[in-house]
């Protein structure tokens, strides 16, 4: 019975989506197009800001299963909206992640069951110590929506991980998201936006929270890695090589993956699977097995970094 209400409210927000991207795409063509740019990995003006499809629709959903964590992770979405039509500093972009982190945290379980038992000085290390990793894991999310359906694919595993491992509230987002793929996949119709990605990480953040077990939390993270780990990697090395770690770039290896002659579709394809066989590792093995297949695909992204992407320095130095 369980799964067959989990299918049915996967089956209903999803064809909602469908739904509410058919009327939404003809706008955002007439007041939100994506215009490339020396940062774009795309060659024509696209509309943007498609996320608010299933910020919309799957949040409804979460709400009415008694999930409102998605609902503290709007003010993210609204902020993304804003920088999709004109930018916004990067000062008050933080200021709003770390005010959504800092309520995720205040009211989830994991503090309240886990945290809680803590001495005082440890829980306020813990706090701030969630505060810069959550946060990060925001704009992590946000920094690697750069190629068509990387981001949408990798995370419907992720969030189908932990609608099994954690909570079956966040079916709808699944098939919210499902739906938007397939207007995101390569060659795709639209965009999600910050809209939708930032979004996306407030959302997995409050999914990892409500986790009764640090390693449940650190399963749902190590899932993730794919995603995490390009983004993570990125920064000491631009930060070796004399780069701002907070400007936008093209030094990702999806990116150089992509500058080197891969295809949208490929490039999302090996990120997507790669999730996918971590996510089944952990779900029906365990997670022992599962790193040891993370340790093989960082083998795979090494080799893939050092003789099949563009290599770094030149993805610094390429205008």
């Amino acid at each position: 019975m369980l799964l067959a209400n989990n299918i049915k409210t996967l089956l209903i927000s999803g064809f909602i989506t469908l739904i509410f991207l058919k009327l939404l795409i003809p706008v955002l063509r007439k007041h939100l197009i994506d215009k490339p740019n020396k940062r774009s990995s795309h060659i024509s003006p696209k509309p943007t800001a498609g996320g608010i499809s299933f910020v919309i629709v799957a949040t409804f959903f979460m709400a009415l299963e008694g999930n409102y964590n998605p609902i503290i992770s709007l003010p993210l979405s609204a902020v993304g909206l804003f920088d999709d039509i004109k930018n916004i500093k990067k000062r008050d972009r933080y200021i709003v992640q770390v005010s959504t982190v800092t309520l995720l945290l205040s009211t989830s379980l994991f503090s309240q069951n886990i945290i809680i038992n803590y001495p005082f000085y440890l829980k306020i290390l813990f706090f701030n110590f969630f505060i810069v990793v959550f946060t990060g894991l925001i704009n992590f999310i946000n920094f690697m929506d750069g190629l068509d359906g990387l981001v949408c694919g990798s995370m419907i595993i992720v969030i189908t991980s932990g609608s099994i491992l954690i909570s079956n509230s966040y079916w709808p987002l699944v098939g919210s998201l499902i739906a938007f793929l397939l207007f995101n996949w390569s060659p795709s119709k639209l965009f999600m936006g910050d809209v939708g990605s930032t979004y996306l990480g407030g959302v997995l953040t409050g999914l990892i929270l409500l986790s009764n077990s640090w390693i449940t939390a650190f399963k749902i993270f190590f899932i993730s890695a794919p995603l995490i780990l390009d983004a993570l990697i990125c920064i000491p090395r631009r930060f070796l090589n004399s780069q701002s770690i907070f400007e936008a770039h093209k030094s990702h290896l999806y990116q150089r993956l992509h500058q080197s002659g891969w295809s949208h579709a490929s490039v999302s394809s090996l990120y997507i699977v790669f999730t996918l066989i971590l996510s089944l590792n952990i779900i029906f093995l365990n997670i022992k097995i599962a790193s040891v297949f993370l340790i093989a695909e960082l083998f795979i992204a090494i080799w893939l970094d050092q003789k099949k992407a563009l290599p770094f320095v030149d993805s610094i130095n390429k205008k």
